[in-house]
């Protein structure tokens, strides 16, 4: 109940008495002169459930996907590296396959486009952290009326040449430069574990699933810094089956690699923060009523309550500012800012899902200094997260994860006696 509204009570119950006021001043002022008294006020600023997979899309917009294990993903932009089988075998003639088999060595890249991955506020998560889940679909897309069998190949980054505008390759060789570990070249086999080569057949399309964390770990890092990179793929390539079949110079084979870049991480030991903000409403009083309230201050305190169901510990600090801004509101001037809260890391299965959820909660007393933020018609509260590794630094982000927060500003003033 706020003052102008307690001294209207207080009216109508005089009016009962039949010594009515002439005016709410009238008794706002028979108010102070009464016995002792203290009321309560409440500003909400945050009472909610949040479905992780929702906070990072409405929050931070991140566009998610969910892989089939259940972890979270930020799919990279679907893109195709494509070779003619016509260029292959000399322009736009025909070859009649029978049973001849056409066998060619092959390596074509493909550069991934500006903005190509979008993570919002979660690049310095992903580029500091070790990335354990990263699945790679590749579609292997035949035109030709005869089946085509890829052997050896392998998928692999090669950065442009900033000299050239090409992909790098040996100047002695002539072979592409891949990205390495050390001294060994980051590369996805395209065939199953235990197979070489994968057949496609006549005019079809054939999907395979690769688990290609070290690459796309690296690619997600390459294009967070926005160095220009390109798929790569290399292999031998073989045309027939020793069968009748026909292949013309319009043919090609179409590989469309689509990476994910899942939520499943191993964060480094400091964890890694994100802002973000968010305008609520304030009590509304004018400047004199609010004034007389700060005059008249009990006691005031910030709560904040935090259930945490995510893999990961939670740091959690707020500050606040008059009205709706924009920009950094950890920055500006005149701020007032709560000491930040931090929920521990819940237990985790060893895959980094949640077992049992993690809680704590704090009170945050304020001076009447610190309200100026909550009295108006708005304030905009800057939310600063920080992850925190678990235990072992490994967390699995899952649709189903969640976090509870409850936080809001408790101001209790007093309506009689002097200030």
């Amino acid at each position: 109940m706020r003052i102008w509204q307690a001294a209207a009570v207080f009216a109508a119950g005089m009016a009962v008495m039949g010594c009515e006021p002439a005016s709410i001043t009238e008794a706002r002022d028979q108010l102070r002169g009464g016995p002792a008294r203290r009321v309560e006020l409440a500003v909400p600023v945050a009472r909610d459930t949040f479905a992780v997979q929702d906070v990072l899309t409405d929050l931070s917009g991140v566009q998610t996907t969910t892989l089939p294990s259940g972890v979270l993903g930020v799919p990279i932009a679907e893109d195709s590296v494509t070779f003619s089988t016509g260029g292959l075998i000399g322009g736009t003639v025909t070859a009649i396959l029978d049973p001849a088999v056409l066998t060619f060595g092959v390596d074509a890249t493909q550069e991934l486009p500006t903005g190509a991955l979008d993570l919002q506020g979660f690049e310095d998560a992903i580029r500091d952290g070790t990335i354990h889940t990263a699945p790679v679909t590749v579609a292997i897309v035949n035109t030709a009326d005869a089946p085509v069998t890829l052997t050896g190949f392998t998928i692999g980054l090669v950065r442009i040449d900033p000299a050239t505008g090409n992909p790098a390759r040996d100047p002695g060789t002539g072979e592409l430069v891949y990205e390495t570990d050390g001294s060994v070249p980051i590369v996805a086999p395209l065939a199953a574990p235990g197979d070489t080569a994968v057949a496609v057949g006549r005019q079809t399309t054939t999907t395979v699933d690769l688990a290609a964390a070290p690459l796309v770990d690296r690619l997600a890092d390459l294009l967070i810094d926005q160095v220009r990179t390109t798929i790569a793929i290399a292999g031998t390539l073989s045309i027939g089956d020793g069968t009748l079949g026909t292949v013309t110079g319009a043919d090609e084979v179409l590989i469309r690699v689509a990476p994910v870049v899942g939520f499943d991480l191993t964060l480094p030991a400091g964890g890694v923060s994100f802002d973000s903000s968010l305008v609520e409403n304030g009590l509304d009083l004018s400047a004199d009523v609010a004034a007389e309230l700060v005059a008249f201050l009990d006691s005031a305190a910030f709560d904040l309550a935090v259930t945490n169901a995510t893999p990961f510990g939670v740091e959690a600090t707020m500050a606040f500012v008059p009205s709706a801004v924009t920009g950094d509101v950890f920055q500006l001037p005149g701020r007032v800012e709560v000491a930040p809260l931090t929920v521990g890391a819940p237990s985790v299965a060893g895959d980094g899902t949640v077992v049992a959820p993690a809680t704590a909660d704090v009170a945050v007393a304020l001076a009447g200094s610190d309200l100026g933020p909550f009295l108006g018609t708005e304030f905009t509260a800057g939310i600063r997260l920080r992850l925190l590794p678990p235990t072992g630094g490994r967390g699995a982000l899952r649709a189903t994860d969640w976090l509870a927060v409850r936080a809001g500003v408790r101001i209790v003033y007093r309506t009689g006696g002097a200030p």
